[in-house]
């Protein structure tokens, strides 16, 4: 059987709650070929679905079509059903450019506009990416890398979700974006209000900086992804610097590897911790 270059967000998510389970969406990297071989080889051990998300910025400039063809061949060439999506989108042109690529998802992040404008911009980008059969996340309440952040309010959360369609909610909980070394604490009485009022799932943003064992929790209260970029690129990094330290004779194929060995255990950590070995026969079944 062949596989599909890429599966829905949604059939994923899906998955993850029939086992009340959070997926991590691990960054591609900006195209690395490093990144996603790293995700999918652990995944195919593991029998486990993939899930990719790409920065806008980096999706822009290395070209929708060509990471939506990329992570599918390699996808299929593994045999692992994976999914990609586009991350933190503010422009209208970026979701139409990911849609009409053939991304699984998209996310638009209007959270920084005020709520009216940000339901209408958000409903809009639903009622389009819905007619390709593409899932969308929105986002309400503003997640900081450093200082203050607006933490998402319950009440709005709901009419948030009702009027704009969204199928995945971004909330902001004490969660932060770009965490280097250090996790933060969530807000769990503010994730018990938004769980106890909402239908649909939440995606927890900021994962570099969120214990893995506080995922798990979360994923007790309708959290089914959490994103990890910022702690692939530092681990990458780290492996390749230290391995071109010690072994300057030899050339960037053995420095690559460094840094996809280094990739796996990180990669490995979440999804033997999080349980998720065996979703891509469940996922296949679904299909």
């Amino acid at each position: 059987m062949t596989e599909r270059p890429l599966v829905s967000l949604k059939d994923i998510l899906a998955v993850a709650e029939s086992r009340s389970a959070c997926v991590p969406a691990f960054d591609t990297g900006g195209g690395h070929t490093d990144f996603i071989r790293s995700v999918l080889d652990v995944c195919q051990e593991h029998d486990a679905v993939a899930l990719f998300i790409a920065w806008v910025g980096s999706a822009r400039d290395f070209g929708f079509r060509a990471l939506a063809a990329l992570v599918g061949a390699l996808a299929a060439e593994a045999r692992v059903p994976a999914a990609l999506q586009l991350d933190h989108a503010r422009d209208q042109a970026d979701i139409r450019a990911a849609v009409e690529a053939g991304f699984s998802a998209v996310m638009f992040d209007g959270s920084h506009d005020p709520f009216e404008e940000n339901v209408a911009q958000t409903r809009k980008m639903v009622q389009y990416a819905h007619q390709a059969g593409v899932t969308v996340e929105g986002a309400l309440g503003t997640i900081a890398r450093a200082g203050d952040a607006e933490p998402t309010d319950p009440d709005r959360a709901v009419r948030f979700v009702e009027e704009t369609g969204i199928d995945v909610l971004t909330p902001s909980v004490g969660n932060r974006h770009g965490c280097r070394g250090f996790t933060v604490p969530l807000d769990w009485e503010l994730i018990e209000e938004l769980s106890g009022k909402l239908t649909i799932p939440m995606a927890l943003h900021g994962g570099s900086g969120v214990a893995v064992e506080d995922v798990r929790k979360a994923a007790g209260s309708g959290f089914r992804k959490v994103n990890v970029a910022t702690k692939l690129h530092l681990t990458y990094s780290e492996a390749v610097k230290a391995y071109i330290d010690e072994n300057r004779e030899h050339g960037w194929s053995r420095w690559s590897a460094a840094g996809r060995e280094a990739l796996k255990g990180v990669v490995a950590e979440y999804v033997t911790r999080l349980n998720l070995q065996g979703t891509a026969t469940e996922l296949r079944g679904r299909l």
